[in-house]
């Protein structure tokens, strides 16, 4: 009798998430059309953020990987749609799936020797990758160089367009880095991240498992970078290469809190609105996402999210 209860708790439980996420969706895609522009720009925004930092957190979290290079794949990704695109003339979809496929290709390529390293060494190696990447695109004539680009293309699509297209990819994100942790991958991900040694043991090839979710974070956030270009049309080496979007993402992940999937859903919330309000102070923006990190490390320690399904009994990986 007892057992059946607890089934029926469960279920009811199930059902009420299924029901708080579909009425969630759906008012995400109904919403817009009814809100001002500055609205639907923000919330495309929430999304691009929220794409980018589920890559990062969930290689943090789950796999031990801290990566400070994952502007590279933002900027392979915006570069490769602009020069396909823009420069050659093949059509946008083209210029996407190859901005994708190249950006997933060159992981894998990268993943080979930077895998080997370890910790900090790996943390190093990946922010030097992106330094190569940023001083070979700024001496590039054929992309203008460290002058940059304006994507002209761009002002032909409209802002629902951009918006739905943003929506899709953090759904699909989501689910995707969902269905990771429930499988054996994400299993294994997080026993490499707990004791490597030990995983090897028990039968868990860490290289092989690294370079997949090193590969698919690397994918999504090229295919946000491919988004973002007709978000922000001018590119340049100096903003699609900076460092300050791995910083960026590392405040949304920590504030969100980075072991949970809906971590970076209120991080980037907060980084946005944050963002938008401190616009007119960009110093004080930094000096205030220094103290509310250190905060939040003091007395939440691992983020809003975190604390809060704890307390509300949400398991993992929600």
């Amino acid at each position: 009798m007892r057992g059946r209860l607890k089934i029926s708790e469960a279920n009811l439980k199930f059902n009420k998430t299924i029901l708080t996420v579909t009425f969630l969706v759906l008012a995400l895609i109904f919403v817009p059309l009814v809100l001002p522009t500055f609205f639907i720009i923000a919330m495309t925004l929430i999304f691009f953020y929220i794409i980018c930092a589920e890559a990062w957190s969930f290689m943090a979290a789950h796999a031990g990987m801290i990566s400070l290079g994952q502007q590279v794949f933002i900027g392979l990704g915006s570069y490769s749609v602009v020069i396909f695109n823009m420069l050659i003339g093949w059509p946008l979809w083209v210029s996407i799936l190859l901005a994708i496929n190249i950006s997933s290709a060159i992981a894998a390529a990268l993943s080979i020797p930077l895998l080997r390293l370890k910790g900090i060494y790996f943390a190093i190696g990946t922010w030097l990758t992106s330094e190569i990447f940023r001083l070979s695109f700024n001496n590039w004539g054929y992309v203008n160089a460290a002058t940059g680009l304006l994507y002209r293309p761009a002002y032909e699509i409209p802002v629902l367009h951009v918006y739905y297209s943003a929506l899709i990819l953090c759904l699909a994100t989501i689910y995707i880095f969902f269905t990771v942790y429930r499988s054996r991958i994400g299993l294994g991900l997080r026993a490499i991240a707990s004791n490597e040694m030990a995983a090897c043991i028990i039968g868990v090839k860490p290289l092989t498992l690294k370079m997949f979710i090193f590969v698919i974070s690397a994918c999504i956030t090229a295919s946000a970078g491919a988004l973002y270009v007709h978000f922000h049309p001018y590119i340049s080496p100096a903003s699609c290469f900076a460092l300050s979007w791995t910083v960026n993402l590392m405040f949304i992940s920590v504030i969100g809190g980075y072991n949970r999937i809906f971590g970076p859903v209120i991080g980037s919330l907060f980084f946005v609105a944050l963002d938008y309000i401190l616009a007119e102070y960009p110093g004080l923006t930094l000096i205030l996402e220094g103290i509310i990190c250190i905060l939040i490390l003091k007395f939440l320690g691992y983020g809003l999210w975190t604390t809060l399904a704890e307390k509300l009994k949400i398991k993992p990986p929600l």
